[in-house]
């Protein structure tokens, strides 16, 4: 009798050990992406209107003169908390995100704001194009735009690279590359784009085309590649 009230007990310990609950599952990395994009729309709405001229301003009353103001700086924006964790923790993730990321860059959804000339509600879809462009995207020749030999254009931009492209598809790509490699191809068409449009002159087009042919260098002797290559 006491062996079997053994064996029971053996059995209950048995039981017990293995039916514990298991421990959660780590989330599978599109449901990361996904769940992280959902943080990127901020939890409180915008607390000023977009196109806002007045919010953009820091303003103090003159002493001595009540209800007159005068400007004494400009707003920075706002950011929630929440939605710069999550920028963050998606920049981390790097490239295998992108697949998800990008069918997100028509989400209306508000996430941030930022004040340029005026104050500027910016969207869930607008914070996705910036993580994906996130050490891809290259910033010379500081101009906004510029006047050449065919009309006028604006400064190429990230926004216009994805644009030119298969998004989906490039996200794809991108998944299985690294930022370099991104990061030169990006160079590289920038370089394409500025050749296209023309210059006024070659001093205009050794200060507008230096910088991108300095760092398309840099890159090659990173990647280990012929100059041009």
């Amino acid at each position: 009798m006491r062996g079997w009230f053994a064996l029971g007990a053996l059995a209950l310990g048995v039981c017990l050990a293995g039916c514990q609950a298991a421990p959660p599952a780590s989330p599978r990395p599109a449901d990361e992406v996904e769940a992280l994009v959902a943080e990127l729309a901020s939890p409180v709405p915008p607390p000023h209107p977009d196109q806002d001229h007045s919010a953009g301003l820091v303003q103090e009353e003159v002493p001595g003169h009540p209800g007159t103001h005068r400007i004494v700086g400009f707003a920075t924006g706002y950011e929630h908390p929440r939605v710069t964790a999550a920028t963050a923790r998606l920049v981390a993730l790097g490239t295998r995100a992108y697949p998800r990321l990008i069918a997100h860059l028509d989400d209306e959804r508000y996430s941030f704001s930022r004040v340029s000339a005026a104050w500027m509600n910016y969207s869930v879809g607008t914070r996705v194009r910036e993580i994906l462009a996130e050490g891809i995207e290259f910033h010379a020749a500081g101009y906004k735009s510029r006047e050449h030999p065919g009309g006028e254009h604006v400064k190429p931009g990230f926004s216009q690279y994805l644009a030119e492209r298969d998004a989906a598809a490039w996200a794809r790509a991108a998944a299985g590359s690294t930022k370099d490699r991104l990061r030169r191809d990006y160079v590289a068409w920038v370089l394409e784009q500025e050749r296209a449009y023309g210059f006024q002159d070659e001093a205009e087009a050794a200060a507008i085309l230096g910088p991108y042919l300095e760092e398309l260098a840099r890159l090659d002797r990173e990647l280990g590649l012929s100059p041009g290559g």
